[in-house]
């Protein structure tokens, strides 16, 4: 298992581009690993947006509910959640 969000960035190769969807699943835009990695409050900022790569590898979610975000590996036969972040409340 992976154990940060540095070493789940890295499994993504630079050239993957990854697609914005709101919570209905429709794709608003896609952007580069890069641009993401820049700044991603921004395309995390709403509740309702989830995050895929081209590839169809990996899926970024926040549940806001929750306070989490999760980043999970979507090549197996069940997905596997790599990383879960814990959002501060503050």
């Amino acid at each position: 298992m992976i154990k940060s969000i540095s070493e789940f960035f890295n499994k993504i190769p630079d050239n993957t581009m990854l697609i914005i969807c709101s919570l209905s699943g429709n794709p608003e835009f896609e952007i580069s690993k890069k641009t993401f990695l820049s700044k991603p409050s921004i395309f995390l900022s709403s509740p309702e947006n989830w995050v895929l790569t081209t590839d169809g590898k990996y899926i970024i979610e926040s549940i806001w509910d929750q306070g989490i975000i999760r980043f999970i590996d979507i090549t197996q036969v069940e997905p596997v959640l790599q990383v879960k972040l814990l959002l501060s409340r503050y």
